[in-house]
């Protein structure tokens, strides 16, 4: 029987040993850099065309003389009265400023008036 204890203490000693080694192993607590490096280069972009971030295309101003030159939903604008170009934008949206003077050649100043049908506008916003 005390050859048996003998024998399972030496084991259980072995494995105690064998723990202290490993934990005071200071290469598996350091921090390491990682490489991380791309590869060579082709010649040829690695990315196909739709994941490119696509640069935003301003469009140019549609000039007009009075609102009937431009779609629905777009008036003729002049935003510095009286030398200012007029051009078409879209008719104001909810909160949005507004302006009801329009002048006799069907052109309005400064701000459009609110959408038709969906807002008024009430000291220059539009509102339901």
């Amino acid at each position: 029987m005390a050859r048996y204890i003998l024998m399972a203490s030496a084991a259980l000693l072995a494995v105690i040993f064998s723990q202290e080694t490993t934990a005071n192993d200071e290469d598996g607590l350091l921090q390491k850099p990682i490489d991380i490096s791309l590869p060579e280069s082709t010649g040829v972009d690695n990315f196909p065309q739709e994941q490119k971030p696509a640069t935003p295309k301003r469009k140019r101003p549609k000039y007009c003389s009075n609102s009937d030159q431009c779609g629905k939903g777009f008036c003729c604008l002049q935003r510095r009265p009286p030398y200012g170009p007029r051009v078409c934008r879209p008719m104001a949206g909810r909160y949005r400023r507004c302006g009801e003077d329009q002048v006799k050649s069907g052109y309005y100043l400064r701000h459009c008036p609110c959408y038709l049908g969906t807002n008024t506008c009430e000291n220059g916003y539009c509102v339901p």
